[in-house]
């Protein structure tokens, strides 16, 4: 994945900082799911089958911002003016596309099967976490960072573009 996105996006920061993030939104999934166990019964499975869906989703998600903030930037945006039209159209796309995945998995839920329910539970709580560090945690840290997010490439465009 990091390799994908230095590739794509031609940065090492913007990789770096999502995926960081992303594997904190990972640990913070299994603490809930810990304490989910403690109190109720828990499919060993499910902490393993969330960690497809936070970074499968949350990269999609995190390239899809960065690359638009990178465009805004080379039309010669401003920091605050790129970041806010990111902002008024990536979130809404990233809304949509995380109901109609928190959905589709989340379903699992109401199955009759324990495991299967187990199993959805994490999904719903994978997909939460990864939209809230996406559409909320990363663009803050892309406003505190500013173009520091498109190191070393600057505002080339992309190798791949």
């Amino acid at each position: 994945m990091f390799v994908t996105m230095i590739a794509m996006l031609g940065t090492l920061v913007g990789p770096v900082m999502s995926l960081t993030i992303l594997g904190l939104t990972y640990l913070a999934s299994l603490g809930l799911l810990y304490n989910w166990a403690i109190h109720f019964k828990l499919y060993y499975l499910t902490v393993y089958m969330i960690a497809p869906v936070i970074f499968g989703i949350g990269v999609d998600y995190s390239m899809l911002m960065l690359s638009r903030y990178l465009e805004e930037r080379i039309r010669e945006r401003d920091k605050n003016k790129a970041l806010s039209i990111v902002l008024s159209r990536i979130r809404p796309t990233i809304l949509a596309s995380a109901s109609v995945v928190g959905l589709g998995l989340g379903s699992f839920a109401i199955s009759r099967y324990g495991y299967i329910q187990d199993i959805g539970i994490g999904f719903i709580i994978a997909v939460a976490f990864t939209v809230m560090a996406t559409a909320v945690i990363l663009p803050e840290f892309m406003r505190l960072l500013g173009d520091g997010v498109l190191w070393p490439m600057g505002l080339r465009q992309s190798p791949l573009s």
